[in-house]
């Protein structure tokens, strides 16, 4: 399932910015793709895995939330020279068993 901004904002604290980055996609593309089935409620990030992406803060989000919503997983798709470092980032965290690194997906099959 998916949580609007509207839904997912009281589950975090009043006195926190959240800023919303809309990333262009052309719906009529992606219409006939059919989702890829994952076992339970996800986040999904798909992005390259350096430093000026800030898939560390992605990450370190999740593990704050983790108790809260115990039967969510962190998707990670792409690669980068920060990998080996978010992964002892995961590791660090104790949160190995929810978050899964996908590697290099296509662009396609990103938005199944």
């Amino acid at each position: 399932y998916t949580l609007s901004l509207h839904d997912a904002l009281p589950i975090f604290s009043h006195d926190i910015e959240v800023s919303v980055i809309h990333a262009g996609v052309d719906l009529d593309i992606i219409e006939d793709i059919k989702p890829i089935e994952f076992k339970g409620p996800y986040i999904f990030s798909c992005r390259r895995l350096v430093r000026s992406k800030g898939v560390d803060i992605t990450i370190s989000a999740f593990s704050r939330i983790c108790s809260d919503f115990p039967d969510v997983s962190l998707l990670i798709a792409g690669d980068g020279e920060e990998r080996e470092k978010l992964s002892r980032l995961v590791d660090q965290y104790g949160i190995t068993r929810r978050v899964k690194f996908l590697g290099t997906v296509s662009w396609k099959d990103s938005i199944r």
